[in-house]
């Protein structure tokens, strides 16, 4: 409402780009800058169109008068409502056609009004937080939801006048407005925003703020804690995780600080430590006898108790079974899930078993609780470990029929983690698995629960490569953005995990200036670096080595190849169940019959048949999508390996027979969309016929190479053109775009 003349205007905005030009150096503002600087005129044209539009208005016109002694005041409510159909419109993106006079008119209006308030700012923001403050009060007794941002902008309204709060009353009562726009930016997943809002009620509350107000203290410190981590700001959550240790009275009061902080410490990788802290917060519970340290006597009678349990029940006594009214059930179910997490990724199996089956049987005995849809699903990943497929199917398929009991977004996603990559794959052909995991990613994402998204991004990335239904080069691109979505994030579980499938896929898609058999390239510069930057994580170690075993195969360096076979012949079992886990035996399988060609002898050949009697097992047990990697091995058998028949055939049989079985491996893996494997079968059957049959021969590796290329596998076909060059033929070339540089190459020329 102050009046001001056209020369007071000219004045301010001068002011206001002279200050842009110094500190915002973006080519937008250098425009304005340059522009308006030029000439006065350019400012005088500015106001004058604000007059004309009505966002400045003239409160005595006087037409006779000079232009200089006329006297104007801003049009707020006009202004707002350009600025409101202007973002509606889009201008404001830099880009955008229409990002004009009047995208830069609002701008410069906006920052001259502030201006003119002058010392008096924060009485301005103190009166605008009280009646944004009423305002959105009122909207609450009619319970109109769409006007909940009114909280966010009063909070961050007093907070700019804090000046104006004297008493440390007020400020305890801002603090705790603070903190409820807080919560209303964490549901809307403004994970950073709600973390700056928290820092600012902490601030007010001040240090003696625990004596004056402890219950508001606690609360504003823990969500504060939890904030932090969710915008991966590690240092800010320490620091509110260790005032809570300080000064909480009650183990109770610590309880959520510490599963910040657990939580924390596994993001960062450090799983024993978070296990450490969790086994040591579970016996401080004192819900129930706990062992000082677990070992595979408590393991076993657990596992028998439990069983016991659950096969006194049917499966729809099981899913109608009453809630538990004691709180504390809860509190200690969830603490034991969230430890087994932490002994999963510590490479725990003892621990981790034995804390899932004792959740389970708690939560029998005492009523079900939000995460009790996960102890069933972890359950069944145990009795599926010791081969029950049947029963581990039966306890996955309960875990995700009482995620409708509950609305416990965390627990719901840590089953439905489990569960896909652990027990979908028993009773379904897997090619959605990716998808389930984007999905999981994203839920996560939106809802707070930022560590299980990060996991199921990088979990999404193994199973994408293993079903083989992504191209490679758009693959490598998602894995590089998981990868940054991570980091920034500070949700480090599966970053290194991530790093090893990124840079498998390279090599496969020719992206690298390495080996493409050694793992190591753009993604990972030096393979014995890396290998000692994993220090004690056991789950990424095991993936190096199975990963560079694919590799050492794929590009036959089969000295390689026995030494991480070899190597993953030894933990396997572990991951045993997980869906890349059964990719192990077959690639094993591979390598051996290769070997076993070159070499002779009993060694290599035992090994290829007890890799093919694994395999048939898990088919018997119902695992029927497995069949392709039976017939894959059979195929394999009867063409590099002597010996006995298989199936009534002779390991010598004519070429006819040969043909017939890659062709029904070829076959089955394009009924179930495993084209890879199929174009894996095309290699395999012509690098055999090569050696006798070279139209044949010819006719499976131009297949191959038509295969790959779907795949966008390069580094398959460089291999392939380099060591069969005289059997693929002529094509045309293939022009494709790669790191931003288009690259024409072609499969079938020699200067690929």
């Amino acid at each position: 409402g102050g009046r001001f003349d056209l020369t007071l205007i000219k004045n301010v905005t001068k002011h206001w780009w002279g200050r842009c030009s110094v500190h915002d150096e973006s080519p937008q503002r250098r425009c304005i800058t340059e522009e308006s600087s030029s000439t006065e005129e350019s400012i005088e044209e500015i106001m004058w169109y604000a007059v004309e539009e009505g966002l400045v208005e003239e409160i005595t016109p006087d037409p006779f008068g000079p232009v200089s002694s006329a006297q104007y005041k801003f049009a707020h409510d006009k202004v707002n409502h350009v600025q409101a159909e202007l973002m509606q419109e889009g201008c404001y993106e830099r880009s955008h056609p229409q990002f004009s006079l009047e995208d830069r008119l609002l701008e410069q209006v906006q920052a001259a009004s502030y201006t003119l308030i002058g010392a008096n700012k924060a009485h301005y923001h103190y009166f605008v937080g009280n009646f944004l403050q009423q305002q959105y009060n009122e909207a609450a007794k009619h319970r109109k939801s769409e006007m909940s941002w009114m909280l966010v902008l009063a909070g961050d309204h007093l907070y700019r006048g804090k000046r104006c709060l004297v008493r440390q009353e007020l400020k305890d009562k801002t603090a705790e407005l603070i903190s409820l726009a807080a919560i209303q930016l964490e549901e809307n997943a403004c994970f950073e925003s709600a973390a700056l809002y928290l820092r600012r009620a902490i601030e007010l509350l001040g240090p003696s703020g625990w004596k004056r107000r402890y219950c508001l203290c606690l609360k504003v410190h823990t969500f504060s804690a939890e904030m932090e981590y969710c915008s991966g700001n590690q240092h800010e959550c320490n620091l509110r995780v260790k005032e809570v240790q300080r000064c909480a009275q009650t183990l109770e009061d610590k309880e959520t600080a510490i599963y910040v902080w657990m939580s924390s410490l596994s993001s960062l990788r450090r799983h024993c430590e978070a296990l450490q802290t969790g086994y040591i917060l579970l016996r401080k519970m004192k819900f129930m006898w706990m062992p000082a340290r677990v070992n595979s006597m408590h393991m076993m009678i657990e596992y028998a108790l439990t069983l016991n349990a659950i096969r006194r029940q049917d499966d729809k006594s099981l899913l109608n079974k009453g809630e538990a009214t004691d709180p504390l059930v809860e509190k200690y179910v969830r603490t034991l899930m969230q430890v087994v997490t932490f002994a999963w990724f510590a490479d725990a199996h003892i621990e981790q078993t034995f804390l899932s089956l004792r959740a389970l049987r708690i939560s029998l005995q005492y009523g079900y609780t939000p995460h009790t849809g996960t102890s069933f699903a972890l359950v069944g990943l145990v009795s599926g470990s010791l081969g029950n497929y049947q029963e581990a199917r039966r306890l996955g398929q309960i875990a995700m029929r009482l995620q409708e009991r509950f609305t416990s977004m965390e627990a719901n996603l840590m089953t439905q983690y489990i569960y896909y990559t652990n027990i979908h794959h028993l009773h379904n052909t897997c090619s959605n698995l990716t998808d389930y995991l984007t999905e999981i990613r994203s839920t996560g994402l939106n809802t707070g629960n930022v560590c299980i998204a990060c996991i199921a991004a990088g979990a999404s990335v193994i199973s994408a490569y293993n079903e083989g239904r992504i191209r490679l080069d758009r693959l490598a691109s998602q894995a590089g953005h998981y990868r940054e979505e991570q980091i920034s994030y500070n949700k480090t579980t599966m970053m290194m995990v991530t790093r090893v499938y990124r840079q498998l896929i390279l090599n496969m898609a020719r992206r690298s200036s390495h080996n493409p058999a050694k793992l190591e390239g753009d993604e990972i510069k030096d393979f014995q670096e890396f290998m000692r930057k994993t220090g004690n994580d056991k789950l990424t170690q095991r993936h190096i080595i199975t990963v560079s075993m694919q590799l050492a195969y794929h590009f036959g360096d089969l000295e390689r190849a026995r030494f991480f076979a070899t190597q993953n012949q030894k933990f396997w079992k572990k991951d045993h169940l997980s869906h890349h886990s059964l990719f192990m035996p077959f690639y094993r399988g591979l390598i051996w019959c290769q070997l076993h060609e070159r070499e002779k002898g009993t060694k290599y050949k035992i090994k290829a048949k007890e890799e093919l009697k694994t395999i048939r097992g898990w088919v018997n047990y119902g695992l029927a999508f497995r069949n392709i990697f039976v017939l894959f091995m059979e195929a394999e058998i009867m063409a590099l390996v002597d010996g006995k028949a298989i199936g009534g055939l002779r390991a010598d049989v004519e070429r006819t027979f040969v043909k017939e079985a890659y062709d029904n491996v070829i076959s089955e893996a394009t009924s179930f969309q495993y084209n890879h494997i199929a174009a894996l079968a095309y290699e395999r059957a012509g690098t055999y016929f090569a050696r006798s049959d070279h139209v044949l021969a010819a006719e499976y590796l131009n297949k191959a190479v038509e295969g790959y290329n779907n795949w966008k596998a390069w580094g398959k076909i460089q291999f392939l053109r380099h060591k069969f060059s005289h059997l693929i033929k002529e094509a045309k070339c293939i022009s494709r775009q790669m790191g931003g540089t288009t690259v024409f190459s072609s499969y079938i020329s020699h200067t690929l």
